[in-house]
């Protein structure tokens, strides 16, 4: 696991913007205001080390307030969905955003204490997925107004007031497994001769079944025993038809009041096309480790269970559950999806 920081290194690399006025350097807001509109904050970060593809276990944010501020905050942060995010010495609050998101709900802000911005893993996977990044590239947030009470504006140390101070960028990644580019291959050997070759029994009259020694998954509506065709196949040992595509986390957030059935689903993209193989695996609050998907009791006063499906464009994941107290938990899936070599 390796762990990269980065501090807002420049003038231009932080600001803010009411809704009916114009964007401004040399300081960073979040929250409402009565007349002018409500507040947009962004935040980018030079030279992010991380490899493309990496996985990205946790990402936080840590902000210092610059004053007693009483009131409460509720801000939804994106990232802004670009390769190389440029600098903000134009607006770039109408830049696009990351499908991903997290709430960052506050109630009061204490003078000259460091605030952390947290659950922004899922965004910054999105970012280093991106077909264009790479390591060394730029990377920007946006911090919206998401139903803060109205003139509720609190203020937090940007470059121009102390270097020192300015918002932290803190993300811990493992290194990308993609790129294992190993074919599913076996090398087995025996110390005797097999004598009686693998026979099959079909119950119908057609082609002769293929001879064959190993492990093969035909696709939908193919005779796995009468076919060698690698475009038939999903799975082959005969052919280098399967290859490891991607591996990754992703986490939903349940919050759900006592005694009352809740569902929760999340999704990530894929350009395959069709349904590939996957395997995913879920980990909550009271578990140690992952485990396969499965249901999972938290105890005699409810239940919980987590799942997944498959399109052919998005993986869903999908937790259900029932308590007698009121829900607040995150689970984390991690899940491996693998593709066809041949691209059938």
């Amino acid at each position: 696991m390796s762990t990269f920081t980065k501090r807002v290194a420049s003038t231009n690399d932080d600001g803010y913007k009411k809704a009916s006025l114009s964007w401004q350097t040399g300081a960073v807001y979040v929250g409402g205001d009565t007349y002018f509109g409500n507040l947009t904050a962004a935040l980018r970060f030079n030279n992010v080390t991380i490899p493309p593809g990496s996985i990205i276990t946790s990402a936080k944010i840590t902000v210092r307030s610059t004053a007693i501020f009483e009131n409460t905050w509720n801000n939804k942060v994106h990232g802004i969905d670009e390769d190389d995010t440029a600098d903000f010495s134009s607006d770039p609050t109408g830049r696009p955003k990351t499908s991903a998101s997290a709430d960052w709900d506050q109630i009061n802000f204490d003078d000259e204490v460091e605030y952390d911005i947290t659950g922004l893993a899922a965004i910054v996977q999105e970012i280093v997925e991106r077909p264009g990044w790479v390591a060394g590239n730029d990377m920007g947030f946006l911090i919206e107004y998401d139903g803060s009470p109205s003139n509720s504006q609190a203020n937090f140390y940007d470059y121009a007031d102390n270097p020192s101070y300015a918002a932290l960028l803190t993300v811990e990644y493992g290194l990308p497994t993609h790129l294992i580019n190993k074919d599913l291959k076996y090398a087995i050997e025996r110390l005797v001769t097999i004598s009686k070759p693998l026979a099959y029994v079909i119950d119908y009259i057609g082609p002769d079944p293929v001879a064959f020694f190993g492990l093969k998954a035909a696709r939908d509506r193919i005779n796995v025993m009468n076919t060698n065709n690698p475009r038939h196949l999903k799975v082959s040992s005969q052919f280098n038809t399967l290859k490891y595509d991607l591996a990754g986390y992703h986490q939903l957030h349940v919050v759900s009041p006592a005694e009352t059935e809740y569902t929760v689903v999340g999704y990530i993209t894929h350009n395959l096309d069709y349904y590939p193989f996957t395997d995913v695996y879920a980990k909550d609050d009271l578990m140690d480790n992952f485990q396969p998907l499965g249901r999972y009791h938290a105890g005699s006063g409810g239940y919980r269970q987590f799942g997944y499906y498959m399109t052919t464009t998005r993986l869903y994941f999908v937790v259900k559950g029932w308590n007698e107290e009121d829900e607040d938990y995150y689970v984390d899936f991690y899940y491996k999806i693998f593709k066809n070599n041949l691209n059938l």
